[in-house]
């Protein structure tokens, strides 16, 4: 609980990855890597609940096995790559909900992120009930440098390199004349439940941004990612 508010962790994990065969149970440092988003949620004494949300029996037990609730298998109108996140956190919402459990808050760390501490979801929601007045959900950020939009590229059909954006030619810039610009970086998503329901989505007028370290801003979509955040982890952590 966070001020007597009730916090429920979710970790969406559905099966049949497409870029990436079962990423979610590769092993990650001698561990299923959808078990690290629960680690850090179980070790964290502000949530109250941790579900686990998926489509396969493999993942359900394997939830079960490391401490997490997972009392359904999706439904299959939300356990296609067309559903969306938002599809997915309403229907277990609503599953607490008619048993008479409420929570003001919602964490949702996802497996491709298994970089995020327990230390992070409390620094975030701690900083997101501090705003409260204001903001009623937040989202991790990371800082665009290397691939910050000015140094973009276009080629034409003759192979040759045009400005993308900001100047009508090329011009050497330093890093301390771009313009802060931050992504989604996928660590961390925290929202009021109330406010989820009737937006569906996290991102609002009342969301605020929280900037990760940029070792936690890797996403493992690939091969390549899983391999870097092997070695960031080991790092860092």
């Amino acid at each position: 609980m966070i001020k007597k508010q009730k916090v429920l962790g979710i970790v969406p994990a559905r099966s049949g990855s497409k870029g990436l065969k079962n990423k979610n149970i590769l092993n990650f440092k001698g561990h299923p890597l959808l078990t690290w988003p629960l680690k850090a949620l179980k070790e964290n004494k502000i949530i109250d609940k941790v579900l686990v949300s998926t489509d396969s029996i493999e993942y359900q037990k394997l939830a079960i096995e490391y401490g997490a609730e997972a009392p359904f298998l999706r439904p299959k109108h939300i356990s296609s790559s067309s559903a969306t996140t938002i599809d997915v956190l309403e229907h277990a919402i609503k599953f607490y909900q008619k048993q008479n459990q409420y929570f003001e808050y919602i964490v949702m760390l996802e497996p491709t992120s298994p970089l995020t501490t327990s230390e992070d979801i409390s620094n975030c929601l701690n900083l997101l009930h501090k705003k409260r007045k204001n903001a009623d959900a937040l989202i991790s950020v990371g800082k665009l440098i290397d691939s910050h939009p000015s140094f973009s590229i276009k080629i034409d059909k003759n192979s040759f390199m045009k400005p993308y954006v900001g100047f009508k030619k090329f011009r050497a810039l330093r890093r301390q004349e771009l313009e802060d610009l931050y992504f989604l970086d996928g660590s961390i998503y925290i929202s009021k439940t109330e406010t989820l329901l009737k937006k569906r989505s996290f991102h609002h007028e009342r969301t605020i941004a929280k900037e990760m370290p940029k070792f936690k801003n890797i996403e493992i979509d690939s091969i390549e990612d899983f391999y870097i955040a092997e070695y960031l982890s080991k790092k860092f952590l």
